[in-house]
């Protein structure tokens, strides 16, 4: 019963964490993307260029 109770109470704290970690990142990455727009298109668009020659 312990080692299922510990299981539970990983799943229980884990899942919500995680959850936010990963708006966190989210959050950040669109922070940065538009701060930088411009920077993030001309690099795709370079690479899709590199790709076509």
């Amino acid at each position: 019963m312990d080692a299922l109770m510990i299981k539970t109470l990983l799943c229980v704290v884990g899942l919500p964490t995680a959850v936010l970690i990963v708006f966190g990142l989210a959050l950040e990455d669109a922070d940065v993307t538009e701060g930088r727009p411009f920077v993030v298109t001309s690099s795709q668009s370079d690479a899709v260029e590199d790709q076509r020659h």
